[in-house]
């Protein structure tokens, strides 16, 4: 199979493309004074979205591992499908749930949702009566199809775990049936799409996989910033006891000494300095090199910052730096000699 994306539009096709859409949509141009900032929000927008879950009865709380988020499976979260379940010309919402974790326990077992729709705006939960509440297992995600061609639509639950079928017995009620299948394939299981791969009229499924983990491994995480041996994506940075990412007041003391000293000698001051302090004959030689080494530091800068943090990169730019303040420091007593003989 081929994935097929978005093709994206940029530079000077980007502009025209906007520039077309801005016309067949605009309309009128506005008079000065009909500014948009004095209409209200809703007027220009034509509409708003207002969260009416709980009047809905949607209540189920969707649980999503520890709040610090120690592993990925953390911060996975799970899925959704709408469907019209019962035959009764309403969509119906399915929704998929995770676990919640406490350190190294599992807490709680969060059970799926399936939610009737009562054509008044409210639903009604039917999860135990229809027999879909997960089966324990940690869920990922969800994809609804009719694969057995019985005119009612099924549901696929994908788990870190066993996967899940659930056949549609017509009765409002479903059966699991992944193990006759052959589709529970245990493991991090992500997305899934039924497809007609091979075009002989049925419904193939294609389920995406992630990361080969269980779940003692997922107990057992601690936040880091190393992957596998991979340089560190955040360099001086320590794991707090909220789980949050801070940075070592070491690494915040020279961050700060470094860019106070660099504005110092190449900002306004640092030029007022350098000609205050040049000889009078060497004033405009002095300025000169003061814009020549604004204009490398930028370069340099600008280079850097596009550059993948590592240790390594650090240990370069320490080195490269210490190499410069000690070839400065060698050439002073020659800097000094030339100053006193062509400066006067």
């Amino acid at each position: 199979m081929k994935c097929r994306g978005r093709r994206l539009f940029s530079g000077a096709p980007a502009c025209f493309l906007l520039a077309a859409l801005a016309g067949a949509c605009g309309g009128e141009i506005e008079a000065p004074g009909e500014s948009a900032a004095a209409t209200p929000p809703d007027a220009i927008s034509g509409f708003r979205f207002v969260d009416v879950a709980r009047e809905a009865g949607l209540e189920r709380v969707l649980l999503a591992g520890r709040p610090g988020k120690d592993h990925l499976l953390d911060s996975a979260g799970t899925g959704a499908a709408w469907l019209d379940y019962d035959g009764d010309g309403r969509m119906d919402l399915y929704l998929v749930n995770g676990w919640r974790l406490d350190g190294r326990r599992v807490v709680e077992k969060g059970k799926n949702a399936l939610y009737r729709n009562r054509g008044d705006g409210t639903f009604e939960d039917r999860t135990e009566q229809a027999g879909v509440a997960g089966e324990g297992q940690w869920g990922s995600g969800v994809a609804v199809a009719d694969y057995d061609g019985d005119g009612l639509p099924d549901l696929l639950v994908t788990n870190f775990g066993d996967n899940v079928l659930y056949h549609n017995l017509g009765d409002g009620r479903f059966e699991d049936v992944a193990a006759q299948a052959g589709i529970q394939t245990p493991g991090w299981n992500t997305g899934a799409a039924f497809l007609d791969a091979d075009r002989d009229g049925d419904p193939d499924l294609y389920i995406a996989g992630y990361i080969e983990h269980d779940l003692q491994q997922v107990l057992d995480a601690r936040m880091t910033l190393n992957w596998k041996g991979m340089d560190k994506v955040a360099v001086g940075a320590k794991i707090g006891g909220d789980g949050a990412a801070k940075t070592g007041m070491s690494w915040l003391v020279m961050y700060y000494l470094i860019i106070t000293f660099g504005e110092l000698c190449l900002s306004p001051m640092g030029l007022s300095l350098v000609t205050k302090l040049a000889p009078k004959r060497l004033v405009g030689l002095m300025m000169g090199g003061w814009f020549l080494s604004t204009a490398i530091g930028n370069k340099m800068s600008g280079f850097i910052s596009g550059l993948q943090p590592s240790t390594m990169m650090f240990v370069i730019l320490a080195i490269a730096i210490l190499g410069v303040a000690g070839f400065i420091f060698v050439m002073l007593p020659r800097l000094d000699k030339a100053i006193k003989k062509y400066g006067a």
